[in-house]
């Protein structure tokens, strides 16, 4: 099953052993976090407070190794905006994104977003997905995607993001039923 699903996504294991990537030995700890969360959001100052967010997390549990920032639910739908105009559209937007992606760093956290295939039905990116990813993830500093609902994540998205010189990890969100027997 396992040499199935790593001939499936053109699995190479030698993508982590290179310096940019080292981190995802060692990452145990991952929340998934919504935008809205308030010990990450301050609505009255219209400020990401990562400190804040990270100090509640070191104070009930030890801290995170990384973080899943998820920017679409519940709006995804609602207008054309894709997945990624939902990364634009965050306070702050293209500067105040990279600003809270540095400011995880600065405490030592690795920063991932989501990407969703199924994001068929608002604006086209205006060329491939994984170029259109790959992209934005290097302009604000990410360091990683998610692949909601999917299996694995293709050579394509590695690809892009080699051609933008800024290694991503990649992480799919599950295995299927009927493969994990």
């Amino acid at each position: 099953w396992r040499t199935e699903r790593r001939i499936h996504i053109c699995y190479d294991g030698s993508r982590y052993d290179i310096p940019a990537l080292q981190w995802t030995q060692s990452s145990y700890i991952q929340p998934q976090m919504m935008v809205e969360d308030r010990y990450f959001y301050d609505p009255a100052s219209g400020k990401y407070t990562v400190d804040r967010y990270l100090d509640d997390l070191q104070s009930r549990y030890g801290g995170i190794d990384s973080v899943l920032i998820w920017p679409t639910y519940p709006n995804l739908g609602i207008d054309d905006r894709n997945q990624l105009d939902m990364i634009r559209s965050m306070q702050g937007g293209l500067a105040g994104v990279p600003k809270l992606v540095a400011d995880f760093h600065r405490r030592g956290v690795r920063v991932l977003f989501p990407m969703m295939m199924w994001d068929q039905g608002t604006r086209d990116p205006g060329q491939s997905w994984p170029k259109a990813i790959a992209h934005l993830m290097a302009e604000i500093g990410a360091d990683g995607i998610n692949g909601d609902t999917q299996h694995g994540v293709s050579l394509a998205f590695f690809q892009a993001a080699e051609h933008e010189r800024h290694p991503l990890a990649f992480q799919p969100e599950h295995i299927p039923y009927d493969e994990a027997v």
